[in-house]
């Protein structure tokens, strides 16, 4: 009955459905799938926004013989043009193609076409006309048609053709290619883009956020920063570029590589005013044509590292910027030490206040939040203890959408040459930002040194407590700045 039934299925209805569920199958979060190409234009030059292209090659328009395996003409030309054809791909490190085992071809369309007839027979009419017991096979056989499918679709896109120097035996182009086995391509049914994924992990050839970076040393001997300086939006394009590099998902990876040059002594970078060398304290790495990464040797030559002795400041014996100077005391006067999140919130109902790392201290009054029934957070407090710290928060509070961003600062310092600097801000959080590139190389010269400061965010309308809203903003807030802080929440019952 079934076999009578596969022969009346419609062949158009098999490739609809077998192409629909290919789409499923190898979809996913880390590559950017580019289903049935069928040209150069199909495929896109840009970035993928952070995700690599998989393009997956229709099995009627190419195959592989299990026992001769070379590159599809239709693989080649799309690889090394884009749009019509006629223009040069830029970014050959950024796509991979998937492309389907002649062999395997008959067996997938045989299972969708099994699914498909298991289907017709289900209708309420069919089904009338069996007895119980067929129905209950029918059912089981109908339920694991689903995972056979899978399995012969994942089992046959098995050849992966992806950038690389070492190109395939008789290849024109710098492509080499990888089978996933049958095993592994059995072991994850409707998960075929995870299998694509690992592959090329094992092979050296992807990396995902999570995966450390390469050697610093080895990523600056590939790209033009052995010429000694590059941008960092330069040498993210590179890897995008260059075969010879991995193909990165996202940009954690990259920003992790410039930190471990840093780390390591091989790297300075440069930003604005910024400079970070060996030694000092993380901050925010930008990937742009403004901010520039050094080798360590070319940045000595030419005097950018180590950081010159700074310079008397111009502003005085006490520099007052932003806000009301009265409301601490006044120019030159001494420095009040500024009132504490907590303290200065005593008496205000539903606080909840914790002292930690930043991390720990968010994640507890949230969580006395929440266990007291409070359902929304009308304000946040952060008291940073570590200079460094608290410049980093800066620019991460300043990124809170819906909200009210307040900062109180007070600095006090001595510099190498005994002169005395005075600030006083009290403002919003935004204009306070250029005191960051101010402070932070001050701060770390200074012979004495004193930095405290109080952020207040106000949320408008209230913050919800419900759901994942309060894991993901302290996972905001606590990416860059990790020391010890005082943290008040003001939450609501409704």
């Amino acid at each position: 009955m079934i076999r009578r039934q596969e022969q009346q299925v419609d062949l158009a209805e098999v490739r609809s459905q077998l192409n629909d569920r290919i789409r499923t199958i190898f979809n996913g979060t880390f590559l950017n799938l580019v289903p049935f190409v069928s040209g150069p234009h199909d495929v896109g030059d840009d970035s993928g926004e952070g995700r690599p292209a998989l393009a997956l090659v229709g099995y009627d328009a190419a195959s592989i013989p299990h026992d001769a395996v070379t590159i599809p003409e239709l693989v080649t030309k799309t690889y090394v043009h884009k749009g019509s054809g006629s223009d040069w791909r830029h970014n050959r490190n950024n796509v991979a193609f998937l492309v389907a085992d002649s062999n395997g071809v008959a067996t997938m369309k045989a299972k969708m076409t099994r699914r498909l007839a298991l289907e017709a027979l289900r209708s309420p009419d069919r089904l009338r006309e069996l007895a119980e017991y067929q129905q209950k096979k029918l059912g089981e056989l109908y339920e694991r048609s689903n995972q056979e499918l899978a399995l012969g679709i994942q089992q046959t896109y098995r050849h992966i053709f992806y950038p690389s120097r070492n190109r395939l035996e008789g290849a024109e182009v710098d492509l080499a290619h990888t089978v996933v086995d049958v095993q592994t391509a059995s072991d994850r049914p409707g998960d075929g883009q995870k299998q694509v994924v690992t592959q090329l992990q094992n092979i050296n050839k992807l990396r995902l956020g999570t995966d450390p970076p390469d050697s610093p040393a080895y990523v600056r001997d590939r790209t033009p920063l052995k010429k000694g300086q590059i941008t960092t939006l330069k040498l993210r394009s590179e890897f995008r570029e260059d075969p010879a590099l991995p193909m990165l998902v996202g940009d954690d990876v990259f920003i992790k590589g410039i930190r471990l040059g840093i780390e390591q002594g091989e790297y300075v970078y440069k930003s604005g005013e910024l400079l970070l060398g060996k030694g000092d304290p993380f901050a925010e790495i930008k990937i742009d044509e403004q901010s520039l990464v050094f080798t360590t040797a070319y940045a000595r030559e030419h005097k950018i590292w180590p950081r010159p002795a700074p310079e008397a400041p111009t502003l005085g014996e006490t520099a007052v910027i932003g806000g009301t100077p009265g409301s601490y005391g006044g120019t030159g006067a001494a420095l009040s030490p500024i009132v504490g999140a907590g303290a200065s919130t005593a008496d205000e109902p539903g606080q909840f206040l914790a002292e930690d790392a930043l991390r720990a201290a968010l994640t507890t009054v949230f969580e006395k939040a929440q266990q007291a029934g409070m359902k929304s957070a009308r304000k946040l407090r952060i008291r940073p203890f570590d200079p460094q710290d608290a410049l980093k928060l800066l620019s991460v509070l300043n990124t809170i959408p819906n909200a009210k961003k307040q900062l109180k600062l007070q600095s006090e310092m001595e510099t190498s040459d005994g002169s005395n600097i005075q600030i006083v801000f009290q403002g919003s959080i935004a204009e306070a930002l250029p005191l960051k590139d101010y402070l932070d190389p001050q701060l770390r010269a200074a012979k004495d040194k004193d930095l405290q400061c109080a952020y207040e965010i106000v949320f408008e309308p209230t913050f919800s407590l419900a759901g994942d809203g309060p894991q993901k903003l302290i996972e905001r807030i606590a990416r860059l700045a990790s020391g010890a802080a005082e943290v008040v929440i003001v939450a609501d019952k409704n």
